[in-house]
């Protein structure tokens, strides 16, 4: 059959190219078991360690970390298997695990992997394992995205309350776990699920974008309740950098038209339905913040003390301000020592260079680029404004989003890439029959 010999390379063909117009970089991983597995094991382990007050574990010792250390484990056991690259930012936070558990351990008398603060690095370490895993299917990236939304909007609809603060009324959650119970991580945290779910929207079925604005829509409206200057600040940023992708971008600028129209008219009725949040957010405007003494000379001498082993959580409090820095370097050096703080500050800077790669190489739409740059700059922006940024849910994914799309742009990969296009262009050519 002559037709079918000669079609089927065509077929194939053709195919391999829809393949790499849609996954030029190759990060995109099939649905697994394993995937299958771990996606379950993180959103039952979110479930427990926010809701466990509810469930009635309170009174049952680590009845909310350790599931999340289990899933993280097999998540680990999961990647070996399946000869899983292990991303660079779980090798760093590998190590900021086991600096800060010599820092406290020999620096304060805790005791290993259960002494102050030590817990929460672990949780982080797991679930950013299971998140990396996970991103990397553009399925579970999406459905991750649309749970860690509705988680909120639960949050918020269960433990949700106003509480006044320097005469001025915020949004606050009561009695749910999971390091949400603040209103400034609260908007930290809406505001870059918002941005992701505004972002997905620009190439989602037109059926689709009503909704993803909606869930978006709804989540703005809970970052501007919490007052919170910081996280308002991030998400002003990130909306601006979406404006950036739809008026420079290709293949989405009609739906970014109406995109704008449609934030537009939203930002009128929610500046008109928070009459009382924007005026409580101007006023704090006005107000100085003691945060930036932190940013002195004192400051300095604090860091120069906590150059190897750190003052523990109690104690970080900085000499300038008499507060905790709010700023995730200078809380995590004073905390657990410069020898976590510095490895924190180079991971991140190893990841902004990746970024900087990718934003000048050819192979990503622009509007995919400036999501990367939208997520990972408004996850960075609240490690600068907050303690401990990066154990932020949304940070955490938009670490691994970030490791996903730049993975390919670290010196390693670029020089693996460039000695595959010397061997192809040494190859002689095909020789027409």
């Amino acid at each position: 059959m002559p037709g079918r010999s000669q079609g089927y390379p065509y077929a194939a063909g053709a195919a391999a190219v829809t393949r790499r117009a849609r996954d030029p970089l190759g990060v995109e991983a099939r649905q697994t078991i394993g995937r299958w597995v771990v996606e379950a094991l993180l959103y039952a382990t979110l479930l427990n360690s926010t809701f466990y007050q509810q469930l009635g574990w309170s009174l049952i010792p680590y009845a909310g970390g350790a599931p999340i250390l289990a899933a993280g484990l097999l998540t680990f056991l999961i990647m070996l298997i399946e000869r899983e690259r292990v991303p660079l930012s779980l090798w760093f936070a590998l190590l900021m695990n086991v600096t800060a558990n010599v820092s406290q351990v020999f620096g304060n008398s805790e005791p290993v992997l259960f002494g102050e603060g030590l817990p929460p690095l672990l949780h982080w370490l797991c679930q950013l394992a299971m998140v990396c895993y996970l991103i990397r299917n553009s399925g579970a990236q999406k459905r991750m995205l649309l749970f860690f939304s509705a988680l909120l909007l639960v949050i918020v609809a269960i433990g949700g309350a106003e509480y006044v603060q320097a005469k001025t009324e915020r949004l606050d959650l009561e009695q749910v776990g999971g390091g949400f119970a603040n209103a400034n991580r609260l908007a930290y945290v809406t505001g870059l699920l918002a941005m992701g779910l505004v972002f997905w929207s620009l190439r989602a079925n037109k059926l689709l974008r009503p909704a993803l604005w909606g869930l978006a829509l709804a989540l703005t409206v809970i970052m501007f309740r919490t007052v919170s200057r910081g996280g308002i600040l991030t998400f002003g940023c990130g909306l601006a950098v979406l404006v950036l992708a739809i008026a420079a971008g290709r293949g989405v600028r009609l739906g970014g038209v109406i995109l704008i129209l449609v934030i537009v008219a939203a930002v009128s009725q929610v500046g008109f339905l928070l009459t009382e949040s924007t005026e409580s957010f101007r006023e704090r405007l006005d107000k100085p913040s003691v945060r930036t003494q932190v940013y002195s000379v004192a400051t300095l001498q604090d860091l120069a003390r906590t150059i190897i082993v750190g003052t523990g959580h109690s104690g970080a409090y900085t000499t300038a301000a008499g507060i905790t820095a709010h700023n995730s370097f200078v809380y995590t050096h004073m905390a657990l020592g410069g020898i976590t703080g510095w490895p924190y500050l180079i991971w991140l800077m190893l990841l902004s260079l990746r970024v900087y790669r990718m934003v000048r190489a050819p192979d990503l739409p622009f509007d995919l680029k400036m999501q990367v740059v939208c997520l990972f700059g408004m996850g960075l922006g609240s490690q600068v404004l907050s303690n401990q940024g990066y154990l932020f849910l949304t940070t955490i994914y938009a670490t691994a989003l970030t490791e996903k799309y730049t993975a390919p742009y670290s010196r390693r990969s670029i020089a693996a890439r460039s000695a595959a296009w010397r061997q192809v262009r040494a190859m002689p050519a095909a020789v027409p029959r």
